[in-house]
Formats: C-alpha cells, structure tokens, sequence
C-alpha cells in the first residue's frame, strides 16, 4: 500500500525520498514494485562483486547482469592467487586407470567446478558477458607457501610487525628472464592462472577505468601481447596500488620484487595514451622514485616524460619526488591541473647510508619553484597529505612518544608552538632508501625540523599555492563563461 502512494508521487519528489534512504533500505523497497525496482536499479546494481574461485558468486553475477544489464557499469573481482591457491593441482589428470578409480568423486566434481566457474570468469573479463562494462576491478590476494622462519636467525625480522614476511615474500626474491615467466606460468598454476586473467581483460574493448589493487609483482607473458598494449591505450582512469609489506626492512631488499617495478613503466604507464586520471600507490616499505633504475635498491617512478600526453590529474602515494618528476611536470604543465601527493618524501639532504648520485637530491622548496616557474602551468589543485610529519627520532619511531610528556631541547618546543599557534605553516617530509642488500627506507626527522627552521620550503610552497589559487579563479571564471554562453 505505502509503496502505490510513493509511486504515485512525481518523479522529483520520488527521488528526494529514496536518496534519505540506506543502500538496504532501498534494496527492501525495490522489491515491493517494478517501477521502483526500474528508478533504484541504476544504484543497486551499478557494482557487482564476484570472487573467481566461488562458482555461485560468479553465477550470481552472470544473473544480475543478464537482468540489469543497463544498470551495472562496474564489476570488482576478488583475485585470490599463489601458491597456497594451486586449486587444480590437487584434482590433476590421473596417470592410470586404477589411479582414476582411486581418485575421489568430489575431487572431480570440485575440478569441473573450477572449470566452470573459470569459464564464467573469463567470459566476464573479456566482456562477452558484460558488454557495457567501463569500470573493473581487480583485488588480488596473494597466499604463499606456509614456511617456517625463526626470528632469530633473520636479525632484520626482530623489528618487523609480521616476523614472518620473508615467507610471504620469498617468491619474490628472484629476479625472472623471460623464460623463467614462461616456465613458471606451465608449471605454477597460479602463475597460469594469473596469466589468463591479463589474457582475458586484454580482449575488452569497453573497460575505460581499470583498478587493480595489490597488483602482485609477477610478470605474465601477457604484458606483451599487442591486445594488452591496446587495451591500455583505451583507458581513461588508471588506478594501481603495489603489494607491499609489514616490515622495516624494505622489499627493495627482493631482487625479484625491484626487477618488476623497473618493468612497470613499459607495461603499464608508458602505454597510457588516452588516460586521463592517475593514480599510483606504492608500497610504504618500498617506495618509487630514486635513481635512475639502473643500480642497487633505488627504483625510478615508472614513467617517462612523454608519456600520459592527455593526463589531468595524477595522485602519487609513498613515492619520492625528484629532479625527474620535474621534468614529467614540465611535459605536462599545460594538461595537469590537479596534483595529490600522500605520504610522498623529498631525498634527505644528509642521504643517510646511500650512494645515491646528486641527481636524485631535490629539497620540496626546489620543486615547489621549479612548477611554479613553468611555462604555460594549468595547476588549479595541489593537495600534499599529511600536513605534519615527525620532527625527531623519538616522534618517529618510537610507539608510545608522547609530545606532551617528551623531554625535549627548547628549539623543537619552540617549533611545536608555532606550529600549533600558525595552522598555516606545515611540514614536508624527507627521506631516503639505503643501496646496501637491506635497501632500508628511512624517514628523516632531522631533515624535516631543520627545513622547516630554515623555512625555505615554506615560502616556496606559499608562493605556489598562490599561483595555483589563481589558476582555480580562472578556470572558475572560463567555465562560468562557457556555460552562460551555451
């Protein structure tokens, strides 16, 4: 009954009611009419979500689109692969007639059902199913090999969150040629199976955002198919965050771990042509953006200055800001109109414990001139997070500092005060990654406090933001012109 009244009202005063209404609240109503079943439909069913290895999750998914198809615009995928995860492996072929009685009904009754629900996958990634598809995402969770390590043994693994990290990581250790990509994708079945999901994504011609969280540092032979080439030319938004680890010992420590993200530019980033929105996140413990790529533990950010010609907004999370990010900006200062920095450090001065080349040394007050210097610059946002950061090695690592309570000398009292008694003024963080066979990350605390006494990176960080809240009024005022002409 109540449900003729709501149909009844106009359709202004019908979506004002069901926007007060919880996501349940609305999936209860759409079920109590087939015209409110139409108007919430768009919302309901705009996400769906399937795990690759639950064959009813999948036949759910296939139903609803089969049903909404107008509706559902973004499927998300929970990818579980690794070597915990050799499903098939259990159920192979059997080698002989007796071992082929011996082998358990539910054992082939489970591998027909791995087959099965692949085929759906499959059939879902590459759009045969979901042909007005344009957002997918992939999360993947990597399983490793259950394997015993003793603290004790791994000095590094005493400070660790999780002491048990070289286990989760261990497959990453080697750095893989060619070949070995090859061999390990016909003889790891995750590795196959991680294979035919770049394989199958690749044939989608409608995806224009792709979202892959905890990309998994594995090459697949698929990064250099031409249809994966292509399929990354058509994008439009680019999300990606990098599997990383509990531990402060960096993975840059894993050779086979760096020698994938010196890949990262060639097959993803540099492929980009029509991508418009950026975002990549990297690891805490294993920052991007040092070196030139060619030495030690010390990985550039994996793109080129001519690439991403079409790009507006790019967002960089746990990586260093360098001379060749100033040399990206300058390409794009005429296209880039929002910048966010989260987490993101500048080389420390002192670059403790590296032999990293001048070339990678920038202080944030060089940077901060160097963009605002540029010709023809459209920067109308700049967002830098967080705003304060630790100022002394007891705030940054030790767990229970308290500001309050710590001792400490009369000058960093004194910075504490000015800084709560100014909301403007802010820190910048620096930082910097040994090239021992550790390839430690640090945060400088020092480099931070005595930047900020200096106070040169605060004033060139102030007369930039000047030039871009200049940029926003007039890209305000442009917009406001074009609309009252239209």
């Amino acid at each position: 009954m109540a449900s003729n009244h709501l149909t009844a009202l106009p359709a202004e005063l019908l979506f004002r009611v069901t926007d007060m209404l919880s996501f349940n609240d609305k999936l209860v109503l759409s079920s109590t009419a087939s015209l409110l079943r139409e108007i919430l439909a768009p919302e309901l069913f705009h996400t769906l979500k399937a795990d690759i290895k639950v064959e009813e999750s999948l036949r759910v998914v296939c139903t609803l689109l089969e049903k909404y198809a107008e509706s559902v615009r973004h499927l998300r995928f929970e990818c579980h692969v690794g070597p915990k995860y050799n499903d098939y492996d259990d159920f192979s072929q059997p080698e002989s007639d007796a071992e082929d009685e011996q082998q358990p009904l539910e054992g082939r009754k489970h591998m027909e059902s791995l087959i099965a629900a692949w085929k759906m996958v499959e059939d879902l990634l590459n759009g045969k199913r979901s042909p007005r598809i344009e957002e997918t995402t992939l999360c993947f969770y990597c399983a490793p090999e259950p394997a015993a390590c003793d603290p004790d043994e791994v000095p590094e693994l005493k400070h660790s969150k999780n002491p048990y990290w070289v286990q989760r990581f261990n497959q990453f250790v080697d750095a893989e040629s060619v070949e070995d990509v090859k061999a390990a994708e016909k003889e790891d079945h995750w590795r196959f199976l991680l294979r035919e999901i770049w394989d199958a994504i690749a044939l989608n011609t409608t995806i224009r955002k792709l979202v892959v969280y905890n990309l998994i540092p594995k090459r697949a032979t698929s990064f250099d198919l031409p249809e994966f080439k292509e399929f990354l030319a058509q994008l439009e938004e680019f999300d990606l965050k990098l599997l990383g680890m509990e531990s402060w010992a960096s993975v840059t420590a894993l050779d086979g771990y760096m020698e994938f993200m010196r890949h990262l530019g060639n097959d993803f980033f540099n492929r980009l042509e029509s991508v418009k929105k950026v975002r990549l996140a990297a690891s805490e413990f294993g920052p991007l953006g040092l070196g030139d790529g060619r030495r030690g533990r010390h990985v550039p950010l994996p793109f080129h200055p001519e690439c991403m010609p079409r790009l507006f907004h790019l967002e960089l999370e746990n990586c260093f800001i360098g001379r060749k990010f100033v040399f990206f900006m300058t390409r794009h200062a005429s296209v880039l109109t929002s910048l966010k920095l989260i987490e993101c450090r500048c080389t420390s001065p002192s670059m403790r414990g590296t032999v990293a080349t001048a070339e990678s040394r920038i202080y944030w007050a060089d940077f901060f001139s160097a963009v605002r210097k540029l010709e023809d610059l459209v920067l109308s946002k700049l967002v830098i997070l967080p705003r304060r950061v630790p100022i002394t090695e007891d705030e940054t690592y030790d767990v229970a500092f308290n500001v309050d309570e710590a001792d400490e000398p009369e000058e960093v009292k004194s910075a504490r005060d000015r800084l709560r008694e100014n909301p403007r003024l802010r820190l910048f963080a620096y930082g910097s990654v040994t090239d021992d066979r550790y390839g430690t990350w640090y945060q400088d605390a020092v480099d931070v406090f005595v930047s900020f006494q200096n106070g040169h990176d605060q004033i060139e960080y102030d007369k930039l933001m000047n030039v871009v809240a200049r940029n926003a009024s007039q890209r305000v005022v442009t917009i406001g012109s074009v609309v009252k002409n239209s």
